[in-house]
């Protein structure tokens, strides 16, 4: 094989492309071994394979991997140029987030935003309409619709039997019927296992923060993240204005009280060998 890696990192796209999970994985080894700058969204396919076959701390090794080289940003909550906090590798201090404040732009991918959005629905980076920093996301709906819309999500990997915190700043304009935007935090592969959400925003307000608290149920070790709206139930149901969502942060509050952590199956190694999860 030639020596490129950008040619090394399309073999590796084939190989994901084409269900050979094994072959994927011997390859992303040699490609973890060199030294390249490369585009990290090359890697975020073989990243959501290992996601869809349950394992999410080899696809946290890989994103570890993306950061410590420096092909992703170095701050992830914060503004452009500082240097990264030290509290913690990859993470502002105490945030399980990356790019919670949107002072980058989202890799749509990895553990970082994803955005998928509809013709009823436009997004965007605004400055300088912010909580903190500079930019915040700005989602608008730009039809009258009753909408189920689940298409900002950013995957989190956790700890089973923790309590944790969600935040977020919300602020919006003109948002129609009694339905409206909030945050909904579900456990990835088991959504019907814990599902959470914040209290929603109607109408037009200032930065309104949003919270909720929660505990992991003992298998749960990713969560996905959501700006999430249901449709409505009343007949005066159709969803029509503008949401900004800044300063988001996924915090650890300890083991839960009288709970101890099961031991993990299979190990956490680079090569364990978007299938999008629905929010139901």
């Amino acid at each position: 094989m030639p020596a490129s890696v950008q040619v090394w990192l399309e073999y590796l796209q084939f190989l994901v492309a084409n269900n050979h999970p094994e072959a994927a994985s011997r390859q992303w080894e040699k490609i973890f071994a060199r030294k390249d700058t490369y585009d990290p969204r090359m890697v975020f396919s073989y990243f959501d394979l290992l996601l869809s076959q349950g394992q999410p701390d080899a696809a946290r090794a890989v994103w570890q991997h993306l950061r410590d080289a420096g092909l992703i940003p170095p701050r992830p909550d914060g503004a452009r140029g500082q240097a990264p906090s030290p509290s913690a590798p990859g993470q502002a201090a105490g945030n399980l987030l990356y790019n919670g404040d949107f002072e980058e732009t989202p890799l749509l991918g990895g553990f970082d935003w994803r955005v998928a959005l509809s013709p009823d629905v436009t997004a965007d980076l605004e400055s300088p309409v912010a909580h903190t920093g500079t930019f915040s996301l700005k989602v608008e709906f730009t039809r009258k619709e009753n909408l189920h819309f689940a298409g900002v999500v950013h995957l989190a990997p956790v700890e089973p039997l923790h309590r944790y915190r969600l935040t977020g700043f919300l602020r919006a304009e003109g948002v129609s019927s009694d339905s409206g935007p909030r945050l909904l935090v579900t456990d990835y592969y088991a959504p019907d296992k814990l599902r959470v959400m914040t209290p929603d925003v109607l109408g037009t307000t200032d930065w309104k923060e949003v919270s909720v608290e929660f505990p992991t149920p003992p298998a749960t070790r990713l969560l996905q993240v959501v700006l999430y709206r249901p449709p409505s139930r009343t007949f005066d149901n159709k969803m029509s204005g503008r949401i900004w969502l800044d300063s988001v942060r996924l915090e650890s509050l300890g083991p839960a009280p009288g709970k101890s952590v099961p031991p993990r199956r299979g190990g956490a190694g680079r090569s364990d060998s978007l299938e999008r999860r629905k929010v139901g």
